[in-house]
């Protein structure tokens, strides 16, 4: 019976209700689109620090690891942080956004243990030669750029030839595409600069001495900054985190309107059908079933709105990752899940105080109503 109701009453003035659900498709077009980045920077940053783990990071000082892209180290420093005490090994690592492929990443493959727990391998072909104009490509970006091995991809009017196809991971590696260290550099105009250092140490135990060491002896001089797995993860929490809740934020303004404009709606509709209801309760029905039903009605709009709003925003973060040319924008279950849930928490809200006017309307008075 309720049912009923709430689909005559939705359909009784399809206009104004559709108006209505698509302000709340918009605010959630907006929160979802907004947040996706934050979602896909975290997944990124994750990834980033599973690379490290047991391992000294040292990149430019003042950048965060959430805006690594932008570090730059002297590539000498590879070198003279081998030499530091406790120090087993260090490699350069560059990473960057390649225009029309995405992201590039340039490492040394000799020493390739030093960038991955993952241990990518090849599916077929064979590593980026040092210096060569040689690309690795992943699992997902051959689809994505429609090559395999032998062709060229074209990188500033320039031809690299895919000499390998990834291995699939289930990770961003899939979207990347690797080559040698000094390629890259080429490629991302960073001559003499590498976007990190990491370093290995001869025990696990010596990380944190190895990070304090560098930071007394080469912040000021430098402009570096070193810390371990563990330093980088609480700081990318930290700030992956802060943009979550800023990106939510956002979008959540335009969520907030729309549950006022539910909100008046709904104070209309109680208006427009207070001869309705008055007959209702006159034929026995409660307060309380008055009042769910309006309630119901309001967040039965938010929710097909919040549908609406996500089947649209998953359009617009592929609309968008196409023209980046990476998967930076995730939509992931959470962030879909949340997105609902608060819309939904705003109908309901907004139908509460329209409700409660309609429960308390007298029947004789709104059955006489003109």
């Amino acid at each position: 019976m309720m049912r009923e109701l709430m689909a005559k009453e939705l359909m009784r003035n399809r206009l104004r209700t559709a108006l209505t659900i698509l302000g709340v498709a918009i605010g959630v077009l907006l929160i979802v689109s907004l947040s996706s980045f934050s979602e896909g920077i975290t997944i990124l940053v994750n990834q980033e620090i599973s690379y490290s783990t047991g391992l000294v990071s040292v990149i430019q000082n003042g950048i965060s690891f959430q805006n690594i892209f932008y570090s730059k180290v002297d590539e000498d420093l590879i070198d003279e942080f081998a030499g530091i005490s406790g120090v087993d090994e260090s490699a350069g690592f560059i990473m960057g956004f390649a225009p029309g492929v995405g992201f590039l990443g340039g490492i040394d493959f000799e020493k390739s243990d030093m960038y991955s727990q993952i241990n990518v391998g090849l599916d077929e072909g064979r590593w980026p030669a040092d210096g060569a104009d040689e690309l690795a490509v992943g699992w997902s970006a051959k689809d994505r750029l429609g090559v395999s091995v032998g062709d060229d991809i074209m990188i500033d009017k320039k031809a690299y030839e895919v000499v390998g196809i990834m291995q699939e991971t289930g990770t961003t590696d899939d979207e990347g595409v690797m080559t040698s260290l000094k390629t890259a550099q080429d490629v991302l105009k960073m001559e003499g600069k590498v976007t990190m250092i990491t370093l290995k140490p001869v025990d696990i135990a010596y990380a944190r001495d190895v990070a304090d060491q560098i930071n007394q002896e080469y912040m000021d001089s430098n402009d570096v900054t070193a810390g371990t797995d563990e330093d980088v993860r609480k700081f990318a929490a930290t700030m992956t985190g802060q943009m979550s809740a800023m990106t939510f934020g956002l979008g959540s303004i335009a969520l907030i309107i729309a549950g006022v404009v539910i909100m008046n709606v709904m104070f209309m509709t109680v208006r427009e059908r207070r001869r309705e209801i008055g007959v209702m309760k006159a034929i026995g029905a409660t307060n309380r079933q008055v009042l769910v039903e309006i309630v119901a009605e309001s967040m039965s709009i938010s929710l097909i709105g919040a549908f609406l709003g996500l089947g649209l925003s998953f359009f617009s973060v592929g609309f968008i990752n196409g023209i980046i040319g990476s998967n930076l924008a995730v939509i992931t279950v959470n962030l879909a899940a949340e997105a609902v849930l608060f819309t939904t928490l705003i109908g309901m809200l907004a139908g509460i105080a329209p409700a409660r006017q309609a429960a308390r309307l007298n029947p004789v008075e709104a059955i006489r109503y003109e």
